[in-house]
């Protein structure tokens, strides 16, 4: 493993915890479950995104790739919140 695809998914983690954040302001979630899911789908987003990423371009910027990570793990956490349940948030 190459130590870029810790940080796409550091990055992808990130991503996750943010966007938990800005959407469950000012009380943390009430479901850890859901919680966990969302965290663990930023993570695979994040590797999943960057991989897709690398695999469609020959040689991309680190830049491009990381947008990548981003756009994985905002994708795969807007998946986990629409299926995974009530999520805590208020709207």
């Amino acid at each position: 493993m190459h130590a870029e695809w810790l940080y796409y998914l550091l990055l992808g983690l990130g991503v996750s915890q943010s966007i938990l954040i800005i959407f469950t302001l000012p009380d943390p979630p009430p479901d850890p479950l859901g919680w966990a899911v969302r965290t663990v789908a930023g993570g695979l987003g994040g590797i999943l995104g960057a991989w897709l990423t690398h695999v469609s371009m020959h040689d991309p910027m680190p830049g491009v790739v990381a947008l990548g990570a981003i756009a994985g793990a905002t994708l795969l956490v807007g998946v986990a919140r629409t299926f995974g349940g009530p999520s805590g948030a208020k709207r």
